[in-house]
């Protein structure tokens, strides 16, 4: 984020200390919660001070099953790490859940709280949502975007295996922002590389549709600038496609303010499908998603 005319990026090191970010509050380990629809679990220990979700009874459980947890920043850190220190006071929670039904067996959604806990407010937040995904053998998958549904999907270009999300809720309704070209380390696009990150402006590029140096995409096939990277149609083989490789996506939200102790969601839905032909699998992909989207009940639970 920026605050004050200071960005702040936060990022996963491959090296200790890990994060700036810590499942731990005052000496208390949160780790990570594992809750099943139809057990009765006691409310004692369930950190409902931390945006925990709760009913009168005790905690809430979105689907059938669920994985919880939260992160906060870590103010033990004495010496910054390779990319910033932590954003303080930020609480950042996950919901991870399903539901055990014939129609969403190959569904998982992801619910964000976001939470200023601190004395000031927020302005010019961004958020992102970045997916290594594989299908069968990595380097023949493709990632596309379909603009009119702001869904982002990786397909097999020798199978018909096709996986996709899309926010299903932004914060503030921020709304969609960018979906950038994302690259591991490789000769392609190595602008827009991971292993060039290294200074904090670098993520707010990212969540701003920019390359690692701060310069707009361009689409190859109108040669103008773009904040949405591989729009083409993979099936009729028109517009801006991908090239085979390992891929990465990215999908930014718009800008938002947070009060001091607001706090936003953002969700998000996966959903995989392998169809009798890539065009199948791609519709039908497409097809369940927008009905999760139309049925509130299985992700707007505020």
């Amino acid at each position: 984020m920026e605050k004050n005319g200071e960005i702040r990026g936060n990022l996963v090191h491959t090296q200790p200390p890990y994060s700036n970010y810590i499942a731990e509050q005052a000496g208390r380990k949160i780790g990570v919660y594992a809750l099943e629809a139809g057990t009765l679990y006691n409310a004692d220990g369930w950190p409902s001070d931390l945006e925990a979700p709760r009913d009168r009874i005790g905690p809430k459980i979105y689907g059938d099953k669920m994985l919880w947890t939260a992160l906060l920043s870590d103010t033990t850190i004495s010496e910054p790490l390779v990319y910033a220190y932590p954003i303080k006071d930020l609480l950042v929670t996950a919901a991870v859940y399903a539901f055990n039904s014939e129609d969403l067996k190959d569904v998982f959604f992801i619910k964000y709280c976001i939470k200023n806990l601190s004395y000031e407010t927020w302005e010019n937040l961004r958020a992102g949502f970045f997916t290594d995904t594989d299908i069968g053998f990595s380097l023949n998958n493709k990632t596309a975007y379909d603009s009119i549904r702001q869904i982002s999907y990786t397909y097999d270009t020798l199978d018909f295996n096709v996986a996709g999300y899309k926010f299903l809720e932004t914060p503030k309704n921020s709304g969609v922002y960018s979906h950038r070209i994302m690259r591991k380390n490789n000769y392609i696009n190595p602008e827009f590389g991971e292993y060039s990150f290294k200074r904090p402006e670098q993520i707010m590029y990212v969540l701003k549709g920019l390359s690692n140096d701060g310069q707009p995409m361009i689409n190859p096939v109108t040669n103008k600038e773009t904040l949405f990277a591989f729009t083409g149609d993979p099936i009729t083989r028109t517009g801006w496609l991908d090239s085979p490789v390992d891929v990465r996506s990215f999908l930014s939200t718009g800008e938002f303010t947070l009060k001091p102790r607001e706090k936003a969601w953002m969700t998000v839905v996966f959903v995989y499908h392998k169809g009798n032909n890539l065009m199948n699998s791609i519709k039908e992909m497409k097809l369940k998603i927008e009905r999760i989207k139309a049925n509130k009940s299985l992700w707007d639970f505020k």
